[in-house]
């Protein structure tokens, strides 16, 4: 259980009003009233883009276990839950990363929108060149930059190579390797300035310098196409040290070749990649990588991926500049449609900070509208500063007009005391342009507090903002609820957990299975050698026995030990169940030693996990039924029955 999974079943809308419009109580529990729009924002969201539709749900149905949920959240606030300060600053943590789109101006329109999908569906290759420019360089600086670089396209225009002049002029690190190839890219992966001019540009030219938050670069369009898909793999990797030799490169591809083997002889690729590969992120989960399209990954890596066909399919080996892979694929989807896309790209455009940069003069000037700014200017301050400025310090008591009002806003009123106090703060550098810098902190600090009051009062102008963080408050504190009520008391309660057991012997059984040996000898002398083993002590440990094969024979040989359901290894369904012959299969040496057993129920050691979760379950049902007596239910028949079914 995670709390992603719970934040995303709750979505709760404010209750203002009886009525029938959607601020209509359609449920009471105890003294807590739930309005129609709350629980119709629920249902709608839990029914929609289910993989299966039959588990869509009539509002009668969602209703039960909307009362369960609801129920857990009131116990959790009656226990108080939401008063522990871990609780209090994770949901800070989470305002403040979901205040961000709503404290800047990004507009957007249709037109945006369908460039975005475009762009996401779209990629370009290019190559760049590029001028360091420090963001705050003088206009002395920046005009010696854009000289430069006009004076590099005029070569490139005149016949020079693209190519050779990245390696001779770009400072970019990568150009030199490169020649400033960037490869393919589709949106939102580069800078905005950069992106745009990309898919702007005509393939074959190079664009008009371009400034970035990096400096003026040139772009150079190679090609431009249609991004097929998505692909999710899993893959086996031996990565390279650094600055390894090419005898070491070759004894690596000699290991990735020996797994390569066993896949093909059936061993599972999953349980290979826990073991084998050296990528850690992605070997604890069998291999498995996050779903990419072509762009998103290396050229050498992402080819092989791509002309895989099938799910399932399985490359051969394959070396990047990191290291020797095997590529398994798991899945394949097609880029979504715009409809289902729409509201991720909105999403992204408002959270794009280049985008957001271009648009911050008019979130301030609609800020300073909102909230009644008034402003005398700082001429005034400014002319007094100088007279009583010492070292950069300006001195609150010598100022003429200390109270006089700078600026105000909504409720606030900042002096120029107040102002000289902020300033105090900010570290004037004495013998700079004293001017300059007064001037920047204003502008900085309106931004500031115009910015803080808007924060202030999102939950007030904002109902779909307000909506959020009541997703947020509820879906931590029923995460909280669960595991301290639920999750945590099915693991710790053993004599709990041994009674359930009892009483549910059945629950969990085993299909017919193999018990005992899988080996993959290596020659007909070690297959001897454990023959005998086993006529003589077939309850030999694992450990003791691969001590003594190497002691005798050293490492090649392959042994499982356990049991196994029809399935499980294809060595076992060949040799036990006549199932078909796995690969590089070999009659001599490949052997299983144990007994085929009839099916019965697990034991409680074989089955913990799987008790322990119907445990939980068991304890959750067990609590819900307390809680329904516990808290008088009153629902409005009537009401449900006038929302439209999904």
């Amino acid at each position: 259980m995670h709390k992603i999974i719970l934040l995303i079943f709750i979505f709760v809308f404010p209750i203002t009003a009886w009525s029938q419009s959607s601020d209509s109580i359609i449920l009471r529990i105890g003294d807590h009233s739930i309005s129609k729009g709350e629980f119709v924002s629920l249902y709608r969201k839990n029914n929609q883009n289910l993989l299966d539709n039959s588990e869509k749900k009539t509002p009668e149905e969602y209703l039960d276990l909307f009362i369960n949920y609801k129920l857990k959240v009131i116990e959790a606030e009656i226990l108080n839950l939401d008063t522990i300060q871990s609780f209090k600053t994770e949901l800070e943590g989470y305002r403040e990363e979901l205040a961000k789109p709503y404290l800047t101006s990004v507009s957007y329109s249709e037109e945006m929108v369908e460039t975005a999908y475009y762009r996401t569906t779209n990629e370009v290759k290019a190559s760049h060149i590029l001028l360091i420019l420090d963001a705050n360089a003088t206009p002395k600086d920046t005009l010696k930059a854009y000289l430069k670089i006009m004076d590099i396209r005029q070569q490139i225009i005149d016949g020079a190579d693209f190519n050779d002049m990245a390696k001779v002029y770009s400072e970019d690190p990568s150009a030199k390797q490169n020649s400033g190839l960037l490869g393919y890219f589709h949106g939102f992966q580069m800078v905005y300035p950069f992106e745009d001019t990309s898919y702007k540009t005509s393939v074959g030219n190079v664009s008009i310098p371009i400034r970035s938050s990096f400096g003026y670069h040139l772009i150079k369009v190679h090609d431009k196409r249609a991004i097929s898909g998505q692909i999710k793999v899993a893959h086996i990797m031996k990565r390279f040290p650094s600055n390894a030799s090419e005898e070491t490169i070759s004894l690596m591809k000699q290991e990735i070749d020996s797994i390569a083997e066993l896949i093909e002889t059936g061993t599972e690729f999953a349980d290979l990649a826990r073991k084998f590969s050296d990528d850690k992120t992605s070997a604890h989960n069998g291999g498995e990588m996050a779903w990419f399209s072509y762009s998103e990954m290396l050229e050498e890596f992402a080819k092989p991926a791509f002309a895989l066909e099938n799910n399932g399919d399985i490359s051969n080996v394959i070396k990047t500049p990191y290291g020797w892979h095997i590529i398994k694929r798991i899945d394949y989807k097609l880029i979504a449609p715009l409809s289902e896309m729409r509201e991720s790209l909105i999403e992204k455009i408002k959270r794009s900070s280049e985008i957001s940069k271009h648009n911050n003069e008019i979130f301030i000037r609609n800020l300073k509208s909102t909230w009644n700014f008034e402003e005398s200017g700082l001429e005034d301050f400014l002319t007094q500063a100088k007279l009583v400025s010492r070292n950069g310090i300006i001195s609150k008591e010598e100022l003429t007009t200390p109270q006089k009002t700078l600026f105000s806003y909504s409720d606030k009123t900042f002096t120029y005391a107040l102002f000289a106090d902020y300033l105090e703060t900010q570290n004037i550098r004495a013998n700079t342009n004293m001017e300059v810098q007064i001037s920047s902190l204003y502008k900085k600090l309106i931004e500031q507090e115009l910015t803080e009051i808007e924060n202030l009062h999102l939950e007030e102008k904002y109902p779909e903002f307000k909506y959020l963080m009541t997703e947020y408050h509820d879906g931590i504190l029923l995460f909280n609820f669960s595991e301290k009520e639920i999750w945590n008391k099915a693991s710790t309660d053993t004599l709990g957990l041994e009674k359930y057991y009892m009483k549910n012997k059945d629950l969990f059984s085993w299909e017919e299975r193999f018990v005992g040996w899988v080996v993959q000898a290596n020659s007909l002398e070690v297959r001897d050698f454990i023959d005998k083993i086993f006529s003589v002590d077939d309850q030999i440990s694992m450990e003791e026995l691969n001590d003594q094969l190497n002691l005798q024979f050293g490492n090649g040989t392959i042994i499982e030990k356990g049991s196994f359901e029809k399935g499980d290894n294809s060595i076992v369904d060949y040799l036990v169940w006549d199932e078909g012959k796995p690969l590089r299969f070999k009659d001599e040496l490949f052997f299983v030693h144990g007994n085929k057993v009839t099916p019965s129920p697990k034991r409680l050691e074989e089955a913990r996990g799987q008790y322990v979760s119907s445990y939980q379950s068991y304890l959750e049902k067990k609590m819900i039924k307390a809680l329904r007596k516990k808290h008088k239910i009153r629902v409005d028949k009537k009401l449900v029955k006038t929302i439209e079914a999904i």
